[in-house]
């Protein structure tokens, strides 16, 4: 499982600019995959936990893409570990687009 997140499937979620992003914490997972052509779909997933030697967070996720979306299970283990794990680190978050007066729309 350790292998899956440093050589493995899920070897590239796990690094920005070539450098692993937990740092020192080992992390350990698996992933898998599934697809389907009509309508298309793109299914993934990841089970994994760190610290590798002695766990403290364990997170599951799955995913289900469209043809115009694409994000990765292992890569939202990832977030979810670094987040839990790795001081300092803020998540990523979307800005939301400013809320739009529907009464002034409709003048």
């Amino acid at each position: 499982l350790v292998l899956t997140v440093s050589e493995g499937t899920a070897r590239r979620a796990f690094r920005e600019r070539r450098t692993y992003v937990l740092g020192s914490i080992r992390a350990a997972g698996k992933t898998g995959s599934l697809d389907e052509h009509a309508p298309f779909r793109d299914y993934s997933w990841f089970v994994g936990f760190a610290p590798a030697e002695a766990p403290l967070i364990v997170v599951s996720t799955f995913i289900m893409n469209h043809e115009r979306w694409r994000i990765r299970a292992p890569y939202v283990g990832r977030e979810m570990l670094r987040t839990a794990l790795v001081p300092g680190h803020t998540p990523y978050r979307p800005v939301a687009a400013p809320a739009r007066n529907l009464a002034m729309d409709a003048r």
